[in-house]
This record gives structure tokens, sequence and C-alpha cells, in this order.
């Protein structure tokens, strides 16, 4: 049974840059829809702070400072029954 799990990684000089599990769904659509609405609440959170998203890239970064953001990630794993 294949399940995908959406995990973030902060970025910046007060994060730990450890991934945080986001959830674990049924069907790849429905990770990536997750995701895309993380990433704008990301963005509400972070608006006129000059950020840049990259849904794409799954990525939002700050204009000044592109080492400083979050990372997502969905991932694909098998799990035996």
């Amino acid at each position: 049974m294949k399940r995908w799990i959406v995990t973030c990684v902060d970025c910046g000089e007060t994060c730990d840059g450890k991934a945080r599990t986001l959830g674990v769904f049924k069907e790849r659509e429905e990770a990536r829809a997750f995701v895309r609405n993380d990433i704008e609440r990301w963005a509400d959170d972070h608006a006129g702070e000059g950020i840049e998203v990259d849904f794409d890239k799954m990525s939002a970064t700050y204009d000044y400072d592109t080492d400083n953001g979050c990372e997502w990630n969905i991932e694909e794993v098998e799990i035996p029954m």
C-alpha cells in the first residue's frame, strides 16, 4: 500500500533545520494540495516581509536572504500489509 508523507523544514539562523512531518495521505494529489495550502498559509503568515514563493519547487524564501525560509517535501512510501 502506497502513502505520501508531507514534511517541511524551516531554514534559517534560528531554526534547527530538522524536518517536521505534516501529514500522511492516501493519494499523491491530496498531498500536493495540502502542500500548496500550507505554502499559502506560510506566505500569509509572512506577508509584507519580502518573501518569494515557488509552488513548483515547494519552497518559500525571503527576498533579502534566500537561506531563510521553508522547504516542503512529498515522499512516497510503500507500507507492507
